[in-house]
């Protein structure tokens, strides 16, 4: 794999750590006998902090670097909002569309299309994400802490009255529905949002270190400013990560996803209470997980990214860089031969060759969609071409005044002028991003053949690089 400008590699080895964690949990429910059923209750509550949840607060990192790109190019706010919310569209119809195929091939009720998967709750926090995104960084992070304290106070008004009272019903199937999940574990928006808003912040802050090192020309070593802004999130992680633990050692029965029972199917072992921070969507676990998440992210980006001495990452990046392509295309492959074969049948140990197995021939889909296709056949391809054909849609019925017009003329000459200087001096990377300034500019001013004439340049001469 090629290491690329303007692309942090951290961000995908935390998708393929993720996506790994994921992948290992769902194939080891399907492929178990019920009677080793204990070795995912296990695994799950001890690796669950970089699960679904982790990879929902990645999701929000690569939103929040991606804003911050948008803000550093001084492109207008209002196009900013089109371009998230075109493709937030897009990522939710797929939520949608995932939870259709989930509750047919599984026998689900037809209200399993408003289950709150992990799709889903990335793409209903992106969309809130982008709602608040005019608020500074402090309120935002306020706001993420806040929904993590007053949800369990939302919860326990809510759980005794949720199918006795219209009020307590609306909420649960607009915040929290499924409560328990049987065959998929499901999360809750509420559960799930502040790992993305506090993403995005970490993703803003990354973006801002990545500019400041640029401009100083450093490589392998820290400006004294990009010193104070790690040391703050580092902070900001340990005293979660803290926090959680600290305020989570008190014992507790009370669980949304049952894990002391399934522990209990291992012979002789009887658990009858886990610590609050080790118990699945709790306020403890919550801020346990989130801080955990935010320290390994600063490792990783320290010594992949910043520091550009570790090369050895590149397997997870596979990974990473697939991630959503690899978790659709999983539940394709449980149910087909060979993989259907093992479903219910296997042991604690066997389950362990069917893993690997497993790991390894998505590994070699990963590495031919990179290598053979470039990512053209992948899902995040797809979505991000959707996305960019309806965010084109929505700036094609934008109309600015004549004199607004007439100055981004001026500017589209500007910028070509730039962008040839930039492709004499060797700056590739600057002349991309000229391309895409002077792409948005000719379809603001509906000029559709100039636009696919920058946009053909663009993908000419990235595919050449």
């Amino acid at each position: 794999m090629k290491r690329e400008k303007n692309r942090i590699h951290a961000f995908d080895v935390l998708r393929g750590i993720s996506i790994l964690l994921m992948l290992m949990d769902n194939s080891q429910k399907f492929w178990l006998q019920p009677s080793s059923m204990w070795q995912v209750s296990i695994l799950f509550m001890l690796l669950n902090v970089m699960g679904a949840n982790g990879f929902t607060f990645i999701a929000g990192m690569g939103f929040g670097y991606s804003w911050r790109i948008y803000e550093q190019k001084k492109l207008d706010p209002h196009e900013i909002y089109q371009k998230s919310f075109a493709r937030t569209f897009v990522l939710i119809m797929l939520a949608i569309l995932y939870n259709c195929f989930m509750a047919l091939a599984w026998g689900l009720s037809w209200d399993a299309i408003w289950y709150w998967n992990v799709l889903q709750c990335i793409a209903f926090s992106r969309l809130f994400a982008t709602l608040i995104m005019k608020f500074s960084r402090k309120i935002r992070f306020v706001i993420a802490i806040g929904i993590i304290v007053l949800t369990p106070v939302l919860l326990l008004w809510m759980e005794p009255r949720y199918k006795v009272e219209v009020g307590a019903a609306i909420v649960y199937y607009i915040f929290f529905h499924p409560f328990n999940a049987t065959v998929s574990i499901c999360f809750g928006f509420l559960f799930y949002v502040p790992f993305f808003i506090i993403g995005s912040l970490l993703g803003e802050s990354t973006r801002d270190i990545e500019t400041m090192q640029a401009k100083e020309q450093q490589k392998g070593k820290l400006t004294p400013v990009s010193l104070k802004v790690l040391r703050l999130w580092v902070c900001i992680g340990v005293a979660l990560f803290a926090t959680g633990i600290l305020s989570g050692l008190n014992l507790s029965s009370h669980e949304y996803l049952p894990l002391i029972p399934g522990m209990n199917t291992f012979p002789g072992l009887h658990i009858t209470a886990l610590p609050q921070f080790l118990i699945t969507n709790s306020y403890a676990w919550c801020l346990y997980c989130v801080g955990f998440e935010i320290m390994l992210s600063l490792v990783l980006l320290y010594f992949i990214d910043l520091n550009g001495k570790s090369k050895r990452y590149w397997p997870l990046a596979y990974y990473g860089r697939y991630s959503l392509t690899i978790y659709i295309l999983y539940y394709f492959f449980l149910l087909l031969p060979p993989c259907s074969f093992f479903a219910g049948s296997l042991d604690w140990a066997t389950v362990w060759i069917a893993e690997i197995l497993f790991f390894i021939g998505n590994w070699v889909l990963v590495y031919a969609l990179d290598r053979k296709w470039q990512g053209k056949a992948s899902l995040e391809y797809q979505l991000e071409l959707l996305g960019g054909l309806l965010y084109e849609k929505l700036q094609g019925r934008s109309k600015a005044s004549p004199a607004k017009q007439e100055l981004m003329r001026e500017t589209l000459v500007t910028l070509e002028k730039e962008a040839e200087e930039s492709l004499i001096q060797g700056k590739s990377t600057n002349y991309l991003d000229k391309l895409l300034e002077m792409h948005t500019l000719a379809l603001k001013l509906n000029e559709k053949e100039k636009a696919a004439q920058i946009k053909a340049r663009f993908e000419a001469f990235k595919a050449n690089r």
